[in-house]
């Protein structure tokens, strides 16, 4: 049986599923990376130049986890250019298995890079071709493969926009309690090493975290279209369109906002700038966090703290300004 590893890195935490689910179909064996740790995220940094953001360093160490398997046929590191009509990815996301094969697998006897590339901008059917390239890589029929990703990408499409039971009750605004929004790219937010558990912290200090990349894609993109220009950064879109359906109370009032962001992220160095003046000039409660390899759990502890007591406070006395003195 052909065995294909998948980094559980950036688009993993979009699109997992999907390719599980279409190489399940083929019959291959996926395997995933285990969850970010302090080994894969060492690994990450000494193997990648100056200024990669994070996130990108911890897709190195997962890719070179897998690399060093020798069990494995390949590894998928898909080249995504757009998902959207109008709308581009990140462009390391588009070079990622050039940095894979350079970077990480070099010359090697280990596993090949499997890189079909993802480019909806313009319809499905580049894509489609793709599949059936990728295909006869991997041994398949190009027809059966493409049948299988169809199956797998319509229940993707079906489970997507559903929210799971913890999240339902997440973003149930109860009584009396607070409610953060949380903005940020999902791939931070959702591996627990790197975001240090943020949203289960909030939890715990009694706050109803809701997750602006969880909100409806079309209040997002009723939302983002708002904005005095049209983001064409897929990122971008989302946190334009989280943050002003959370200062609108869509689909329920926040109290706050947090933003996550990748130090050296270059998107979120203006998309976060121009998310802060918007919260500002709408008095809406707004924290910066800005995470990188060598951000400290205790920190980001007193400042989430800081942050909901600060709340809370202005919650319970009506006041519309924190003072500045006494």
């Amino acid at each position: 049986m052909v065995r294909v590893g998948i980094p559980r890195a950036l688009a993993f935490y979009d699109y997992g599923s999907l390719w599980m689910q279409f190489f399940a179909e083929l019959n291959i064996q996926a395997v995933i990376s285990p969850p970010t740790n302090r080994s894969i995220v060492d690994i990450g940094v000494r193997l990648a130049t100056d200024g990669t953001c994070l996130p990108v360093k911890t897709f190195y160490g997962h890719t070179a986890y897998l690399a060093s398997r020798s069990d494995l046929d390949w590894i998928f590191v898909p080249r995504i250019i757009g998902v959207r009509r109008r709308e581009f990815i990140c462009p390391k996301f588009m070079g990622l298995p050039d940095l894979a094969r350079h970077g990480v697998t070099g010359k090697g006897k280990g596993p090949r890079i499997l890189a079909p590339k993802i480019d909806l901008r313009t319809g499905s059917w580049g894509t489609l071709l793709e599949i059936a390239r990728m295909a006869r890589s991997l041994g398949v029929n190009p027809m059966q493969a493409i049948a299988g990703y169809q199956r797998a990408l319509a229940a993707y499409l079906e489970g997507r926009d559903r929210l799971e039971p913890r999240d339902q009750e997440a973003n149930s605004l109860a009584k009396g309690s607070l409610s953060i929004g949380i903005i940020g790219h999902r791939y931070l937010i959702e591996d627990g090493y790197l975001s240090m558990d943020l949203v289960t912290k909030l939890r715990a200090m009694g706050v109803n975290p809701i997750i602006g990349d969880r909100l409806p894609q079309d209040l997002i993109d009723v939302k983002a279209k708002s904005w005095p220009k049209e983001m064409y950064w897929r990122a971008g879109r989302i946190a334009f369109g989280s943050a002003r359906a959370f200062l609108d109370a869509k689909p329920v009032p926040v109290n706050g906002v947090i933003y996550i962001a990748a130090f050296s992220c270059g998107t979120d160095s203006i998309i976060g700038e121009l998310v802060e003046r918007e919260m500002r000039r709408r008095e809406m409660p707004f924290l910066a966090v800005n995470l990188d390899e060598h951000t400290g759990e205790a920190g980001m502890i007193t400042r989430l703290e800081a942050f909901v007591d600060l709340i809370r406070w202005r919650k319970d006395t009506g006041e519309m300004h924190f003072s500045a003195h006494g």
